[in-house]
């Protein structure tokens, strides 16, 4: 029997901020737009393909240096998680910073490849927050008031990089009472449009930076040593970020989770150079 292609057989791989040796899931999805072809006497299906999609979807551990590199990140580099000036990082267990950008595909006639194109942006920030033993009120109280009580600031920290919402809602807040356990919140943060756009500072990793962007959409190729996947859209190789989560819990390594839409068709692509 001959040998079978292993995880050890990827080469290569081109992504800001996530080098090879950081990857530990990847896949991509081949998903092409078909029409219905078939005639009125026709009983089977006559599917017909008529744009390439492809997504990708991959998750990493989460280096110290912007570009992915260096010591593998852990919960000891969150440093802080405060909302509307008041710091939760004494009693945070876990968390999660998402942004998902929505497109439409601009792609048109005689280009058989998608091209996604942002039109909108949503930043979603979770937090399990540990009650004080002093505390007398809490995450799911303030939700509950009228008017702007649910509203605040919210920074997050984490390995140098900081995240700042300049205006957010408290999406949701669940307080969570178990036998035997320490009473939790999990709050869900949701940014806002203000005059102050959400930022980076610090050294954030570049992958993220990228996410966060005006166009989100980053070079990427990876050679699974049984075959090359890359993209070619005219000079571009890209691909456009869906969604990007980086996750910090308790006694665990900070990870990365990418979803995203390729722009053009990987490989030789005889509309490249056609926008």
């Amino acid at each position: 029997m001959s040998a079978r292609k292993t995880n050890l057989s990827v080469s290569a791989l081109t992504l800001t901020g996530v080098p090879l040796g950081k990857l530990t899931v990847f896949r991509w999805n081949s998903a092409p737009q078909f029409d219905e072809g078939k005639g009125v006497a026709d009983q089977d299906d006559f599917p017909v393909a008529v744009k390439q999609g492809d997504k990708v979807s991959l998750s990493a551990n989460l280096g110290a240096a912007a570009d992915g590199s260096g010591a593998i990140q852990t919960n000891i580099e969150v440093t802080a998680f405060t909302f509307d000036a008041v710091a939760y990082i004494g009693r945070l267990k876990n968390g999660t910073i998402r942004i998902e950008n929505r497109s439409a595909d601009g792609s048109r006639v005689a280009y058989r490849s998608q091209h996604a194109n942002k039109v909108g942006r949503t930043i979603v920030v979770t937090g399990d927050v540990m009650l004080d033993g002093t505390a007398s009120t809490n995450f799911v109280q303030r939700r509950a008031l009228p008017g702007g009580e649910a509203l605040g600031s919210l920074v997050v920290t984490l390995a140098g990089q900081t995240l700042t919402l300049t205006e957010c809602t408290i999406e949701s807040a669940e307080h969570v009472i178990e036998l035997e356990g320490i009473q939790m919140e999990r709050v869900v943060f949701k940014n806002r449009a203000n005059a102050v756009a959400p930022a980076l500072s610090g050294t954030p990793n570049n992958l993220l930076a990228a996410a966060i962007a005006t166009d989100p959409a980053v070079a990427f190729s990876i050679n699974t040593g049984a075959g090359a996947y890359d993209v070619d859209d005219g000079s571009n190789v890209q691909l456009f970020i869906d969604s990007l989560e980086v996750s910090f819990n308790d006694g665990a390594i900070n990870k990365l989770q990418l979803e995203g839409t390729v722009r053009g068709q990987f490989g030789a692509d005889a509309n490249s150079g056609v926008a």
